[in-house]
């Protein structure tokens, strides 16, 4: 009887084993047949509009089980509202993934709430970070017909410049440039999207725009470069896209040693510039799975093709290099983040869109 019981035991044991399905194996019958939904922080149009449905093209074939990706917008403040539907609504089982605007992870840092958008509900260090596939220079422009031809013309007249919202790289780059070098804007708010701001200024409603990637701005708009279209006015990064070495950098205008330690500490998030975060507590298998697979799709020749088209430049900014980056920031001196934190600080009102 106890031999009976004991074989009946093993048995069991190992038909146990050999059913179990291993961690790879549970992944791929997870995602077969599923759908990702892949949500954008602005509407369509623009540089990070279009590097996510670049992505949600190839994404799918490099998951375990294949699944497919569809792409949806969630504009305005900043990404905020975004981050909080990922954080707190969004669900946590492998099948929503976000790409935020690049500031999101350092809003509680400097503390901007928006008016649209609510209070941060969001904690960026408990995010699971995927990954970022372009280190992005920022660029302010002008019309070529309005009268703005260099940085040097918005130290004498303000500047009639479009912004997506208060935390929005177009109302803070001019707001930054206001408070270290004396630029002058009148910001004009109201305006859903970057094609909503590209519009504005080919119809002559505004006379440029604060920040778009530059990336992006070929990828969308590269008739405006290769027909002079725009100026370019600046540049905003840690260092020189080589592709406009002409055009000068805000880093390198700093006129203190403590504008030039925020400005450091402001553009460190464009490390950030197209990063990929999924809510908090998805099971770790499905986090790695998909880290593994957005690093396998950058180096894919079809995709690396369809980037190339679109005028993007891929560079892997992995997990790891996002949450060091997010460490390093939230580690900087008080007095660093009290200063960047005031020059991004929106102070007055912007005018309103008719």
């Amino acid at each position: 009887m106890f031999h009976s019981r004991l074989a009946r035991c093993i048995g069991l044991t190992l038909l146990a084993s050999l059913s179990r399905p291993s961690e790879a194996a549970t992944v791929e019958d997870f995602y077969r047949g599923k759908t990702v939904n892949f949500y954008v922080g602005t509407g369509p149009g623009g540089g990070y509009d279009a590097t996510t449905r670049l992505m949600a093209m190839h994404f799918g074939r490099h998951v375990p089980g294949n699944p497919s990706f569809i792409v949806r917008n969630m504009p305005g403040a900043g990404s905020i509202p975004l981050a909080n539907f990922i954080y707190n609504v969004a669900a946590k089982d492998g099948t929503v993934i976000g790409m935020p605007q690049n500031g999101v992870a350092f809003e509680p840092l400097f503390k901007i709430i928006s008016k649209d958008g609510g209070n941060i509900q969001f904690d960026p260090a408990r995010y699971n970070w995927i990954g970022n596939p372009v280190v992005e220079t920022m660029v302010m422009f002008s019309s070529a017909s309005s009268p703005f031809k260099t940085y040097k013309d918005l130290l004498s007249r303000p500047m009639i410049s479009g912004t997506t919202g208060v935390q929005t790289d177009n109302a803070l780059m001019p707001l930054i440039l206001t408070r270290t070098l004396g630029a002058q804007f009148n910001l004009v708010s109201g305006y859903q999207g970057p094609a909503d701001l590209y519009l504005a200024l080919e119809r002559g409603e505004i006379e440029g725009i604060g920040a778009v990637g530059y990336s992006g701005l070929v990828a969308t708009k590269s008739d405006w470069l290769t027909e002079k279209k725009i100026n370019l006015l600046m540049q905003f990064g840690l260092k020189s896209d080589a592709r406009i070495k002409h055009v000068p950098m805000a880093i390198e205008l700093a006129q203190n040693v403590e504008d030039r330690q925020a400005m450091e500490l402001i553009f460190g998030k464009y490390r950030l510039t197209r990063a990929v975060f999924a809510p908090p507590d998805v099971p770790a298998e499905r986090v790695a799975a998909l880290r593994e697979a957005f690093a396998k799709m950058l180096s894919d020749p079809a995709f690396l093709d369809d980037a190339s088209r679109q005028g993007t430049e891929i560079e892997l900014v992995t997990a790891q290099e996002i949450e060091e980056v997010i460490r390093k920031a939230y580690a900087a001196p008080r007095a660093v983040v009290e200063r960047a934190s005031m020059l991004m600080s929106a102070q007055t009102k912007p005018e309103a869109k008719n």
